[in-house]
């Protein structure tokens, strides 16, 4: 059974044991060092995984809302300005004053009512645009909700994998203990 355990462990180890093999390094114990380096390793890939892809998906939905964010009150600006120029251009169409008025004045008013419509399409349009993004960071935030649920997901089984790690090994350290004493 100690032959087979030992193959087990260094597959490569030469049977029968002789008395030689007794004072040299064990390859037993190379192996198992080997197993506890790689398994050091992978924790210390583990730990950084966690923080760095959690991070750079929040990282990049934060930059893609805050964008958007700054593109919706440039546009709600904008809109403001267009909406004072429609009223100022609707009070100068009401002013009517027949005594004072001559052709150049109704060239001007003909001109102003069409900038007018122009206005009150832009406005509109505007309107339109801003209900899409506001539909957009709605989305945006949907989708950074259920990264968040992802990523909790692969935190909870990145434990999992941490633990089943811890327990291979303390199995390993048990058997190596059974092994050398």
């Amino acid at each position: 059974m100690c032959e087979q355990k030992i193959l087990e462990l260094a597959p490569g180890h030469s049977l029968p044991l002789k008395a030689e093999d007794l004072g040299k390094e064990n390859i037993a114990r190379n192996s198992l060092n080997s197993l506890k380096a790689q398994m050091e390793e992978v924790m210390t890939e583990n730990r950084s995984l966690r923080g760095s892809i959690g991070g750079q998906v929040l990282d990049k939905l934060r930059k893609e809302k805050a964008a958007l964010e700054e593109s919706l009150r440039g546009e709600i600006l904008i809109n403001e300005e267009q909406r004072n120029y429609i009223e100022i251009l609707r009070e100068a169409l009401e002013l009517k004053n027949p005594k004072r008025q001559n052709p150049d004045n109704f060239v001007s008013m003909a001109m102003m009512k069409r900038e007018l419509e122009r206005k009150e399409m832009e406005q509109q349009k505007n309107e339109e645009d801003i209900s899409e993004m506001e539909g957009l960071i709605t989305y945006l935030k949907r989708e950074t909700e259920e990264q968040k649920v992802q990523l909790e997901s692969l935190r909870c089984e990145n434990e999992k994998l941490i633990k089943e790690n811890e327990e291979l090994v303390k199995e390993i350290q048990e058997i190596s203990q059974k092994v050398f004493c």
